[in-house]
């Protein structure tokens, strides 16, 4: 590549080159442009989008110190083209990437927080320092950080020999010199803001989310009207939102507690009602029935309680929404008995398939319609079974 504009000039939007070779993969072009002021994917940056000509550019890749530019079509003509950057995509990367330094140095400056690994997504941004960093630091470096922008630091690109091609210094004035191939902005002012959204343990330090700039507005405005739906629902004001909450919560588990006593209490009377109808064959009894007012969870756990006395057969099936489910069950005594191929046999009529232990199996299928005829069989296969 002979000229690469976002080294010196990361605000040139538009610019005229040459196509100088391309080659076709996947139904897309890989272009190569005499010169370039599109950003390659590289050094945690993603890549700039635009056009070249009539052809939209969806990525831009190096290889072999070779620039292409991935694009829908193959432009008409190949020399003077009109290439244009994906500005508001552009300046996003710029505002990110520019924080992602403007954030390091600071951490660094006011706690010797050194960064040994960052991420510049498409969403997430992150970085991650080499020691933890306590959330009241955190918070002041984001002040510190936003303080900077307020300041208007210069941002500036070096070479220190002297030559595009050689080393690439981005310098903060008065904060940060670093190696960076990528682009950034002109002061510290154009970041906007910088907004750290959340924090973790990482390895032996601390990872921070960050978004900077527009991201950073538009994150707030979120909030701010969640904040504000929060308010209004809840009738307090913003500095009580946070104790509502936690109250309505505890509320709510004290209510789920009792909800949960209270089924327990009802699946002993369930239980006590199956007993009390069972039907008596020989030395054991069959309990028969539906249900559409039971989780499949609660009649995993009413069959269970139910086979955990002697002389027990269970048939069981369940109805919710357009799934039908069968569970077979028996006591341990009853060992003679293996349910799998009485679930094999009749799991086809609702549609599905099911299987389990010798005691206990269950399927599932979307036949509703025939669950009654798939109980009865059930029942069929069973008895001849036993008798």
């Amino acid at each position: 590549m002979k000229e690469r504009i976002y080294y010196n000039d990361s605000f040139k939007q538009e610019f005229k080159a040459d196509i100088i070779d391309y080659f076709k993969e996947d139904d897309k072009y890989h272009i190569q442009l005499n010169k370039t002021a599109f950003y390659p994917e590289g050094g945690g940056q993603p890549a700039d989008h635009g056009w070249i000509g009539e052809s939209n550019i969806s990525h831009v890749y190096e290889e072999d110190g070779k620039i292409f530019h991935i694009g829908d079509k193959l432009p008409a003509k190949k020399s003077g083209l009109s290439c244009k950057i994906n500005w508001e995509r552009r300046f996003d990367l710029m505002q990110q990437h520019s924080g992602q330094h403007l954030l390091s140095a600071v951490a660094e400056d006011l706690y010797q927080a050194e960064t040994v690994g960052f991420h510049l997504g498409e969403s997430n941004l992150t970085i991650d320092t080499d020691i933890k960093l306590s959330q009241e630091k955190i918070e002041e470096i984001e002040t510190k950080c936003n303080q900077l922008i307020y300041e208007n630091r210069d941002i500036s690109v070096e070479y220190p020999g002297g030559l595009e091609d050689d080393t690439r210094v981005i310098k903060i004035a008065g904060l940060d010199k670093n190696l960076c191939g990528g682009t950034h902005l002109k002061n510290t002012g154009e970041i906007g803001v910088i907004s750290i959204i959340d924090s973790e343990n990482y390895k032996a330090g601390s990872r921070l989310h960050f978004i900077s700039g527009q991201r950073a507005v538009k994150d707030y405005r979120f909030k701010n009207k969640l904040t504000a739906f929060l308010r209004d629902r809840l009738s307090v004001n913003d500095q009580n939102i946070k104790t509502e909450i936690m109250r309505l919560l505890e509320d709510l588990n004290n209510k789920a507690n009792t909800i949960d006593k209270l089924k327990g209490e009802l699946l002993r009377f369930k239980e006590d009602e199956l007993i009390g109808s069972a039907e008596v064959i020989g030395d054991y009894r069959l309990i028969v029935d539906s249900f559409t007012d039971l989780s499949f969870t609660e009649l995993r756990d009413l069959a269970s309680q139910l086979v955990s006395d002697n002389d027990i057969i269970i048939i069981f099936g369940q109805q919710e929404s357009d799934t039908t489910r069968m569970i077979l069950a028996r006591s341990d005594n009853i060992a003679a008995l293996n349910l799998n191929p009485v679930i094999q046999e009749v799991m086809p009529l609702l549609n599905g398939n099911g299987g389990g232990q010798p005691d206990f199996v269950q399927g599932g299928g979307s036949n509703p319609e025939k669950l009654s005829e798939a109980i009865s069989k059930a029942r069929e296969i069973i008895v001849k079974s036993i008798n």
